[in-house]
């Protein structure tokens, strides 16, 4: 389950290209931190599915979209703001740009750049002393890069992740961040016991649909987008006579 946020970390971090208006005048109360927002402009906003690959249960709503607000410095580098200032993604576009190659000295050690990490995330992230990692990784003759994955489980089918990747001179190369609550109003469990009974109600005739292949719920996450919130289910079919995956129902609900 962890590897699967982190592939979609990884695909956020290729942000879209584009130039905008002056930010001086923006709505927003961009969040601080380690990188440098002095001199950004401002795009405009746009839209994306927060689970692309998952159908509303319910066929005359809409999926769940989060919004973002897209700004690039003067030296190319892209960063997105959620609607409550939080930075969500950043990229320097270097390597994509420039296509030079990333020195294979590295400055620091694999211990120094988990410290410049942890420093980094901890200053856009308010509870990142509660995050756990998921996997690092440090090249140090390839790409010369330094890779780490956190996450925090909040609750059960609720938790937030973060990927960052530096290169060995400390420079960070790009940095995502997903949260479970997309509205920023708390950082808590936002799922009762009730909304867990509700989905799990709401799930049955996915798990009774198919008679021949018994069935079971693989994969359970939840979203807080809008005031609203989100389940997002995984059914897994099973073949009586092979005992092999015949097949995967992905289906959200929202109450």
């Amino acid at each position: 389950m962890k590897f699967r946020y982190i592939a979609v970390l990884c695909a956020g971090a290729m942000l879209l290209c584009g130039c905008g208006k002056q930010a001086d005048n923006a709505p927003l109360e961009l969040q601080t931190g380690a990188l440098d927002i002095s001199d950004l402009t401002e795009g405009e906003p746009y839209t994306e599915e927060a689970a692309p690959n998952y159908e509303m249960a319910d066929e005359t709503l809409d999926p769940p979209v989060e919004t973002f607000y897209r700004y690039e410095s003067a030296d190319g580098e892209v960063f997105l703001f959620d609607p409550a200032g939080r930075l969500r993604r950043y990229t320097d576009h270097i390597e994509a740009q420039t296509g030079e190659a990333i020195s294979a000295e590295p400055k620091y050690s694999e211990e120094e750049l988990r410290g410049i990490c942890d420093e980094v995330l901890s200053g856009y992230i308010v509870d990142y002393s509660e995050f756990t990692e998921i996997t690092s990784q440090y090249y140090s003759n390839d790409s010369a890069t330094y890779n780490l994955a956190m996450e925090h489980q909040i609750a059960d089918g609720i938790a937030d992740y973060a990927l960052i990747r530096l290169d060995t001179e400390g420079n960070i190369h790009d940095l995502s961040i997903s949260y479970s609550n997309a509205d920023g109003d708390s950082t808590g469990n936002f799922i009762t016991d009730e909304d867990r009974a509700y989905f799990d109600e709401q799930a049955q005739p996915y798990l009774t649909a198919l008679d021949d292949y018994p069935s079971e719920v693989t994969y359970t996450h939840y979203k807080k987008i809008g005031g609203k919130c989100y389940a997002f289910y995984e059914i897994t079919y099973t073949d009586t006579m092979t005992g092999l995956t015949a097949g995967q129902k992905l289906i959200a609900f929202v109450k």
